[in-house]
């Protein structure tokens, strides 16, 4: 059997049970008849072991928020050996944090990447993936959490200049922290040129 070692059979034993292959691998069977002394021309055969659930699980699991209610979800698929048959989707299940029930959404074929939206601003969600196939479904990837922050609010522009312009909003709503914002200016002129200024920690107004 092709990547194991070879076997010898003595007497009129016509079969041979061989353990411990891996599913879903072609193997390669060579026979070769011997009376100690010559060989002759060996018989080969081709086999295909069947399917079995996915052993491992999808990595690199990320979690990028799109906007205040919703996240895109990315990972990479198990590793080849840990696939076990052809992958047909991922089952992807999320909860609020503290919360022992989930929910469950699935992807099709080989899309690895899901958009979630509607989620409730301002609270942690858990999220898994794992992979399917034709027998079952494989163990769950390591949880990632996320947070969907709220945007800011009431967007203001003033012109000072006709050089220079100064925006204001209002910090979300209390008990959220936000990181540093950036005010983003698109001239149109310019075919959609953008300058992005950093404008240091939010500070409620």
């Amino acid at each position: 059997v092709s990547g194991l070692s070879p076997k010898t059979v003595t007497g009129t034993v016509l079969q041979y049970t061989v353990d411990g292959l891996s599913p879903y691998v072609a193997y390669t069977v060579e026979c070769t008849s011997s009376n100690g002394e010559d060989s002759c021309d060996s018989n080969m055969d081709t086999i295909r072991m069947p399917s079995a659930a996915p052993s491992g699980t999808p990595y690199n699991l990320r979690a990028v928020p799109f906007n205040d209610s919703a996240v895109i979800l990315t990972w990479d698929p198990p590793a080849e050996k840990d696939q076990n048959g052809v992958i047909t989707g991922y089952l992807i299940k999320y909860q609020l944090s503290g919360d022992s029930s989930s929910q469950m959404t699935r992807t099709a074929g080989a899309v690895i990447q899901l958009s979630l939206d509607n989620l409730m601003t301002g609270v942690t969600y858990s999220f898994t993936v794992a992979a399917i196939n034709s027998i079952g479904t494989g163990p769950d990837a390591t949880m990632v959490m996320f947070t969907a922050i709220p945007d800011v609010q009431n967007l203001r522009v003033s012109e000072i200049s006709s050089s220079t312009i100064t925006i204001n909003w209002d910090a979300p709503p209390d008990g959220y922290t936000v990181g540093n914002r950036y005010a983003e200016a698109t001239d149109s002129s310019t075919e959609g040129t953008r300058t992005r200024t950093p404008t240091g920690t939010p500070q409620d107004e």
